[in-house]
This record gives structure tokens, sequence and C-alpha cells, in this order.
């Protein structure tokens, strides 16, 4: 069965997809995690991010990642820390003078450190919107329902077996998944989409990671493709054709799942 994350193992997580829910300009790509239900929702307990840097910072991001593989790879910053403790900790200091043995990941410091300048853009960017980050409430824990859900759909998307699965506010609508570990919004938060959703979207991120693990051969889209048509006859064979309709329309609007990250 698939295990629920901590919350405290994504409070970096959750800072970086506030700042990328607010990266307007990239909306029309596959890897976008805009969110104007979030944006809304932050601009209410923050006021305008016209009045700090963010919202300069998201016009440059949009700039600085144009196409959907910049994106994408952009949001292995996500996984350079755990909390914002450790970001905090590292001070005025830029993604370059970081050695491996602060952060969470090195393998993600140094893929970063080789994206040079639209890298240190966006760790800038992380930095400068952290205080006003941290005046946001924390969210709650996951509901206890979500891992009923994710069992059900277990039949459905093996890849959820010994997955561990993370609820980002920031993220809504949208998921990533990295090896075993998959986020997905947060059905509890202020920003929420339903259990039934998350579930859904768990289960297309975790056949996502399988197809890729074994379909080597197949480009990134291709696999992303490949996952939704999968769990697709998957969920028509349960006799939940309805509820799988429901999670693919409102992943966007044209239809098409987010694409994962990692």
């Amino acid at each position: 069965m698939a295990k629920l994350l901590e919350q405290t193992r994504l409070g970096h997580a959750e800072l970086f997809f506030h700042v990328f829910a607010h990266v307007e300009g990239t909306r029309a790509l596959p890897a976008s995690v805009h969110s104007p239900r979030y944006v809304d929702w932050a601009r209410r307990q923050l006021g305008d991010p016209a009045s700090r840097t963010l919202a300069d910072d998201a016009a440059q991001l949009a700039s600085a990642f144009p196409t959907h593989a910049a994106l994408a790879s952009i949001q292995l910053l996500a996984r350079l820390f755990e909390d914002t403790d450790a970001l905090a900790a590292v001070g005025s200091r830029s993604l370059s003078e970081l050695a491996p043995d602060e952060v969470a990941s090195a393998s993600a410091l140094f893929f970063l450190q080789r994206l040079g300048k639209r890298a240190e853009l966006a760790f800038c960017a992380l930095t400068l919107e952290l205080p006003y980050f941290l005046r946001l409430p924390p969210p709650p824990a996951p509901p206890l329902t979500l891992a009923a859900e994710l069992d059900a759909l277990t039949p459905l998307a093996p890849g959820l077996a010994g997955s561990s699965v993370g609820c980002v506010r920031a993220l809504d609508r949208c998921g990533r998944v990295w090896g075993r570990e998959i986020w997905v919004g947060h059905p509890s938060a202020e920003v929420a989409p339903s259990v039934e959703h998350v579930a859904w979207q768990a289960a297309h991120e975790a056949t996502v990671a399988l197809l890729a693990a074994s379909q080597g051969e197949l480009k990134e889209r291709e696999v992303e493709a490949l996952a939704i048509e999968q769990l697709t006859l998957a969920a028509h064979a349960a006799g939940k054709r309805s509820e799988h309709t429901s999670w693919l329309e409102t992943t966007r609007p044209d239809g098409t799942a987010r694409a994962q990250a990692g």
C-alpha cells in the first residue's frame, strides 16, 4: 500500500510550488504548475505579489523557462531541501556556493549547478519570497480517507504499492513523481482538490513512473500519453469510468494530464 509522507518533509517543496504557482507565463506548458486558485488564496493571505519581488520574479522565471523541458528541469529545485529551515540556513549564498552535505539531494544540487544562471534566478526567487511564505498558515495533515482511496486504486495502478505520497498545497490539481515518491495536491488545505482527484492524480503519477522505468525507449511525453491510456483502460475495466473521467477533465482544460518532472 502507499504511505503518506509527513508534512514536515515537504516545507521546501511547498515554497517552490508556491513561487511557481505564480508563474502565469508558463500556463500553456504541460510542466506548468500555475494555479489561479492558489494565487488568489495567497493574495488574500499575503497581499498583492506586486508589492514584493514575487511578481517581477514570476515574469522573469517565465522568460527563463519558456519550454516544457526547461520548466520541468528546474523543478528538481523542489527537492534540494526538505524544509524551509535548511534553506534559511544557507543565508544569501548562491547555488554555486553550496556543498553536497548542506542539501537533501546532492544529485539535485549538481544538476542545478550545471544549469547556471537560470537555476540561480529560481533559487534567488525562493529565498526572497521565503519570509512572506512563512506567514502562511501551515498545511494540515492529509485526510485519513486519502489512504483508503489510494488503496482502492492500487489494483488499477500497481505502481502505488510501496510508493510514498506527499500532499503539497501549492500543487493544487497537479502532481509530480520522483521515483517511488509522488507529490499531489492537498485535499484538507485551503486550496483543496477533492480526495478523489488527488488519489487519481497519484495513480496517474505512479503509472507514469512504472512506464518510464520499463519503456526507456519512449520520450517523456509519449510515456505521459501511454500512462493516461493505460489508466483509462484499467478504470473502465474496473467499472470506474465516471470517476476517472471526472479526474481527467479537471487536470487541464484540454484534458491532458500534467507532466511529471522527475
